[in-house]
């Protein structure tokens, strides 16, 4: 092999000691697990990516470290362009996506490098590096050499990969190595930076699936830079087995939480809703304690009043015997009384919708006047006069309805008196029985005098309310109507005098506050008055009569049976007196006892309920503290999960093979990524790490490589 070929492989062989040296460390990272029965071959990947200056890939291979453990034949399945054996010379044996070797030396780990076909393989994360001089957005091809504050950005964003592996368990580090003999000063906010000899390394790190943004600031005389490292190595170091149980209790605690949440929330909701009942029950204790202190002030007044009904019991046994006499007359006259009002109440029915009709008539007729008085004060006298006919057929109407209600009124003879009441049924001949009536009653002491409180005197009463009653409609209904005729005779006095101009003068009489008697709409406004009083008293003798009826039945048989119960009653009465006066014994006894046990126990319950609504004022602040818990809380976790996928760490998870799904689990997986160098020169060329010794073999140039990028990612790591 020439020299050239030798430069070339060297050169190429560095791209791969990079990644070599890589594995041989993050493999000591990883936790290593025994297995017992028969060694199998274990493989490491390392994929190396040359990035140009600004992230952009340039070229990929894939270095597989290969551990035979006894085996000398090897299979890989990939979809290849290039295979390339590191360790010895066995050609490798390309087939349809899968290469092999054979007459391996299984004593030895076994490497070889592989070149995808396809130059988009799917990586964690993607890059944009950018530059800037002195503040100034700057290309890189123009820093090389450069003096001042050179400043690097780096923003990497991760990628959604078609494995969760990669997605989930895979760190990103970050950083760079700067020459301070050949800079002045060195700027890279939160970074880990550590200073190795005339070396200052700056160190990144991002987590699984988040986003994160880098800068790295170096002052210079003449700037150089051998680009940007990358490594992202998976997660599997002991320490962050804990990570997966930490995600297993985030999601029970976040269940509790809001079980937590939703549980008190519903509780405060209950505990909110009672507060009115409490008011309610606190109101309603205050009344029955108010309640309590009333009944005991009227205790001794009731005592009073106890001995006393007791005495006026045994004064009743002695009078009850004089009553049966009087009952034979009190029945005839209640009996002639409830026929005569029967037959007046039927008269009164049929008055009833003919005085309706009346209302409704002069209620147009107010109407009719009301418009043609504002169609004169809109100067609108033609209209005016045309509404004149409409007025007078309302007036005629309203004079025969009249009429009507005059005739049915003299029709019925109620109002006839001793003198004319023979066949009729009248107010007379009712005032005749009601006469008799109280007469009976008053002789069989069951009424003292009309206006006493007992049953019959409000019973009586009753009755004479129902005869004034009828005689009041009756005349009220004579001077309404007295009233209605004088005021239509007018009115057509008026229209057949002054025309359109009678109406005229009522309103401005109305306007200029004459006499009452010349206002036409307060005089309406009587007559409907005056009707819908009647109205209601002719409602109500409806009504009496009704009860008059249901009464007279059961007074009938009261008065029947009185006799027979008289015999009684003077030994219910004396037992009515001794239970009065057990009672009044019994609580004259006990009232102080009772007072006190119920203003005790009332108090205490107010108490109770106080305390309650007390409570129930901070539910409110509690609810509210709840919400802000359970906000924080899931804007934590939303923070959490979404900003990256620490919590999906597993590091027992099953690694996948970067080049084939069909390749067993590797051993480990990592990859290693570098901007272009920035070198004053060519600046495409691919600058060694290591001067070149024309009499140092291959073999020794690789080693010295492997050496330089393991002590350098060892710092990067470990930071010493």
């Amino acid at each position: 092999m020439n020299k050239k070929n030798i430069k070339r492989n060297i050169l190429k062989k560095t791209k791969m000691g990079v990644a070599v040296s890589q594995i041989v460390l993050m493999t000591s990272l990883n936790v290593l697990s025994g297995f017992a029965g028969v060694p199998q071959v274990t493989v490491d990947e390392t994929v190396y990516t040359n990035l140009d200056y600004y992230g952009a890939r340039k070229d990929l291979s894939i270095v597989k470290g290969v551990s035979l453990n006894g085996y000398t034949d090897f299979s890989d399945y990939g979809d290849y362009s290039n295979v390339i054996n590191m360790t010895s010379d066995n050609a490798p044996k390309l087939d349809a996506n899968q290469v092999s070797f054979s007459s391996l030396d299984s004593s030895k780990k076994f490497y070889y490098e592989v070149t995808p076909k396809s130059n988009d393989l799917e990586l964690p994360w993607n890059f944009d590096v950018s530059y800037k001089l002195n503040g100034v957005p700057t290309k890189a091809e123009n820093l090389a050499g450069a003096s001042g504050m050179i400043e690097i950005n780096i923003n990497a964003k991760p990628v959604k990969t078609k494995s969760d592996y990669l997605n989930n368990n895979m760190i990103l580090m970050l950083g760079t190595d700067v020459d301070m003999t050949k800079n002045l000063s060195v700027e890279a906010p939160g970074a880990q930076i550590q200073s190795l000899g005339k070396n200052t390394v700056v160190l990144f790190m991002a987590f699984p699936g988040e986003e994160k943004d880098f800068t790295i600031r170096i002052g210079s005389d003449s700037f150089e830079s051998a680009g940007v490292m990358m490594a992202m190595v998976p997660a599997t170091m002991d320490s962050l087995d804990k990570i997966k149980e930490i995600n297993d209790a985030k999601d029970d605690i976040k269940d509790s939480v809001n079980a937590i949440y939703n549980s008190s929330n519903a509780l405060l909701d209950v505990m909110n809703s009672m507060g009115g009942g409490l008011k309610g029950l606190n109101g309603g204790l205050k009344e029955l304690q108010s309640a309590r202190a009333t009944i005991h002030s009227y205790g001794d007044s009731l005592t009073g009043q106890t001995d006393t009904a007791i005495q006026n019991l045994n004064s009743l046994a002695n009078t009850t015997s004089h009553m049966v006499p009087h009952l034979v007359t009190s029945k005839n006259a209640l009996n002639d009384f409830n026929k005569d009002i029967n037959k007046i109440d039927k008269g009164v029915s049929d008055l009833k919708p003919v005085l309706y009709d009346l209302t409704d008539s002069m209620g147009e007729v107010d109407s009719s006047i009301s418009h043609i008085g504002y169609l004169l004060n809109q100067a609108k006298t033609a209209e005016a006069a045309a509404s004149m006919n409409d007025l007078s057929d309302k007036l005629i109407l309203s004079k025969k309805k009249a009429q009507q209600l005059q005739q049915m009124i003299d029709g019925s003879g109620v109002l006839a008196t001793a003198s004319n009441a023979a066949g009729n049924i009248n107010i007379y001949s009712m005032d005749q029985s009601l006469r008799q009536l109280y007469g009976g009653l008053a002789g069989a002491n069951m009424i003292s005098s009309a206006s006493g409180n007992t049953a019959e005197s409000l019973y009586y009463r009753s009755l004479q309310s129902a005869v004034a009653s009828t005689s009041a409609m009756y005349q009220g209904l004579g001077k309404m109507l007295g009233e209605t005729n004088a005021y239509i005779d007018a009115l057509n006095a008026g229209i057949a005098k002054d025309g359109v101009n009678a109406v005229k003068n009522i309103n401005d009489s109305i306007l200029t506050g004459k006499d009452l008697a010349n206002n036409t709409t307060d005089m309406i406004d009587d007559i409907q008055v005056t009707t819908l009083n009647l109205t209601e008293i002719i409602d109500d003798m409806n009504a009496l009569n009704k009860t008059v009826n249901s009464y007279h039945d059961s007074t009938l048989s009261a008065v029947d049976t009185a006799n027979n119960i008289i015999n009684s009653v003077d030994t219910n009465i004396n037992v009515a007196a001794d239970t009065l006066n057990t009672i009044n014994n019994m609580y004259k006894n006990s009232k102080d006892t009772l007072n006190a046990g119920t203003k005790d126990s009332l108090s205490a319950s107010m108490e109770i309920v106080n305390k309650s609504l007390d409570a129930l004022k901070v539910t409110g602040t509690i609810k509210q503290s709840n919400d802000t818990l359970k906000s924080v809380w899931d804007e934590k976790v939303d923070e959490l999960e979404n900003d990256s996928n620490i919590l999906k760490i597993d590091t027992e998870a099953t690694k996948t093979s970067f080049t084939s799904d069909k390749n067993p689990e590797p051993n480990s997986v990592q990859v290693v990524l570098r901007t272009q160098e920035i070198k004053k020169g060519d600046s495409d060329a691919v600058v060694d790490l290591e001067n070149e010794d024309e009499n140092m073999t291959p073999i020794k140039r690789i080693g010295n490589i492997f050496k330089k990028l393991f002590d350098f990612i060892r710092s990067f790591v470990s930071g010493k």
